[in-house]
């Protein structure tokens, strides 16, 4: 795929141990990356493009939301695109009013997702296999968040109503079956390009 302009992508770090994998498939698509701590993340765009929330295993969003608070700021103030990556799922979900439930164990697994809605973020995925590594789904989702994807946890993919906010409970970034983590993040960072995102 050949893209001509250079987009920026700030990855705001929850610590995830998938980052580096994020940051390949950023660069992939021909995006210049810069990363920050989300302890030292305040909410700014600082003249990125898009936003990706990543995964974290450090702690939750549950009890800790002091600790996002600059996650949760950029989401109640969008400028750019955001994409939420499992905890960034989780903090999207709970900046908008939504709740989550802790579950029995942690979910680290490959499984099947259901699309509920055709976006175009699935354009030329016919089948969404996914890696999971989490232990926190969503118990109530809020009126703005649109429900696209579930899996016999729940909801799998949120989009904002109104907002260029997406969310992924799994991780695309590890889901290999048939390139179909490859696949999400090329939509994205085209519909970007194209003004559509």
């Amino acid at each position: 795929m050949v893209m001509t302009k250079t987009n920026k992508v700030l990855i705001v770090s929850n610590r995830s141990r998938y980052e580096e994998d994020i940051i390949a498939l950023c660069q992939k698509y021909g995006m210049c990356v810069d990363i920050i701590d989300f302890e030292n993340y305040d909410g700014n765009s600082f003249n990125h493009d898009i936003i990706i929330l990543s995964g974290g295993h450090c702690m939750t969003i549950e009890g800790n939301e002091e600790y996002f608070a600059g996650q949760i700021k950029l989401l109640q103030s969008v400028a750019v695109p955001v994409i939420g990556i499992c905890l960034g799922f989780e903090i999207i979900v709970k900046a908008f009013g939504g709740k989550l439930i802790e579950m029995p164990i942690n979910e680290k697994c490959e499984l099947t997702i259901k699309k509920l809605v055709d976006d175009d973020i699935f354009s030329g995925i016919d089948k969404i296999k996914a890696y999971e590594n989490h232990k926190w789904k969503v118990k109530d989702l809020p009126y703005s968040l649109m429900p696209l994807a579930t899996s016999c946890y729940g909801v799998e993919v949120v989009k904002h109503i109104s907002e260029p906010i997406y969310g992924f409970q799994f991780h695309p970034e590890e889901s290999k079956f048939e390139d179909c983590g490859l696949k999400l993040f090329e939509n994205i960072f085209t519909k970007l390009r194209a003004g559509i995102l």
